[in-house]
């Protein structure tokens, strides 16, 4: 048992203690809000108030045309569309958001002018035209072969190995770094040799092998006077 006085400090010091502890938690609870909030990036809010409103289209139009700096982190939230580039279609897509309408993604460049070329027996040779609307760095090609993709470039041209015996048909998209393609190239085709002969000869000039496209090979053995004296067929 306590006495009155007794009863109501103890009283008072447990609720002085709640209260230093609940102050305590709301207190982090807030900095965990405050700091959670500093970690939430907003796309489009270039000017960092929180919204987006037509000021920050102004300042990404402005440093488009040079007036004005932004810092890396401000460029990344201007970028609406991730391609690495600041411009006009930027701008949009933030005055898009404002005004609630959703923002139609611009198709990507079609590649032109694909060729192929075969350069000897077992390695064909793909070209095609730069793109005339985005930049080389930041766009890659992708390679496609009887429609199956094959591998992707970031340049204008492809060296591929060639089986002469069978047909392909290639076209090439381009894409962008967030792997968006393009419609199809023009499509070109890699027709397969039928009769195709390799005649090697020696240094004298003398024919020592015909290698047909089928892998069968007559071969020719001659003396030290470069006379025949022997042909030998193989067949795969």
């Amino acid at each position: 048992m306590c006495g009155e006085k007794q009863c109501s400090l103890k009283i008072s010091s447990r609720l002085f203690l709640i209260w230093i502890l609940l102050f305590s938690f709301s207190f982090t609870l807030l900095s965990y809000e405050v700091h959670a909030a500093e970690l939430t990036v907003l796309k489009g809010d270039v000017n960092g108030d929180g919204v987006i409103t037509p000021g920050d289209a102004v300042v990404v139009n402005k440093y488009i045309k040079g007036k004005i700096a932004l810092t890396p982190e401000q460029i990344n939230i201007a970028d609406m569309n991730n391609d690495g580039v600041i411009d006009e279609e930027d701008v949009s897509s933030i005055m898009g958001i404002f005004l609630g309408v959703t923002p139609v993604s611009k198709p990507l460049e079609v590649p032109k002018g694909l060729k192929v070329k075969v350069d000897n027996l077992f390695f064909i040779e793909l070209s095609w035209d730069a793109l005339q609307e985005s930049k080389e760095y930041e766009t890659m090609f992708n390679i496609y072969q009887d429609d199956v993709l094959i591998g992707s470039t970031s340049t204008t041209s492809l060296v591929l190995p060639n089986d002469p015996k069978k047909e392909y048909t290639f076209t090439i998209r381009s894409m962008d770094r967030a792997g968006n393609e393009s419609l199809p190239s023009n499509s070109v085709k890699k027709t397969a040799i039928k009769n195709y002969k390799s005649y090697i000869y020696n240094s004298a000039g003398r024919l020592m092998k015909i290698v047909f496209i089928s892998g069968k090979k007559i071969e020719y053995t001659y003396d030290a006077n470069g006379n025949l004296i022997r042909t030998t067929i193989i067949t795969p």
